[in-house]
C-alpha cells in the first residue's frame, strides 16, 4: 500500500483526540493550541469495494509524525451487496482513533474507474462550474 505525505513537519498531537479543530482568527486550533494537519491518503482501506489491507498495518507504517488521514467514504464503501453497512468506517474510525488520527473524510470521488469511485463521469472544470 502507498501513502502520500501531506507534509514532513511534525505534528503536534492533542491530549484529547476528540477534541474538535476550530478556527481562531486565521489559524486553527485544537484544545487552545495551533494546530497544523499533517496527514495522509488512506483511500479505501479496508472498504468492501477495495483491497482489504491490514489497516492497524497501515497505522503502525504510518508513524507517529501524521495527525490526520484522508479517507473515502463515498456510498460504495459503506454498501456491501446492495445495503448500507458501516463496518468499514466504523473500523477505519476506531483505528484513527486508537492511533491519536483524525479523519478527512472524502465525501465523493473526482475520477470514475478507481476502486470506489461512485461517480459515472471524470469532473472536469466545468462539473464544477456548472454542476
Amino acid at each position: 500500500m502507498a501513502f502520500g505525505v501531506a507534509t514532513a513537519a511534525t505534528a503536534p498531537r492533542s491530549a484529547n483526540p476528540l477534541a474538535f479543530i476550530k478556527r481562531s482568527g486565521t489559524e486553527l486550533t485544537v484544545d487552545g493550541q495551533r494546530f497544523k494537519f499533517v496527514g495522509l491518503n488512506l483511500p479505501a482501506t479496508g472498504a468492501a469495494c477495495s483491497a482489504q489491507p491490514d489497516l492497524q498495518a497501515a497505522m503502525r507504517a504510518i508513524g507517529p509524525r501524521s495527525n490526520v488521514s484522508r479517507v473515502f467514504a463515498f456510498q460504495r464503501t459503506a454498501t456491501v451487496n446492495g445495503a448500507r453497512d458501516w463496518t468499514y468506517l466504523d473500523g477505519l474510525l476506531g483505528a484513527l482513533r486508537a492511533n491519536r488520527q483524525r479523519a478527512i473524510l472524502v465525501l465523493t470521488d473526482q475520477w470514475r474507474g478507481q476502486a470506489c469511485s461512485d461517480v459515472d463521469a471524470n469532473r472536469t472544470i466545468d462539473w464544477y462550474r456548472e454542476g
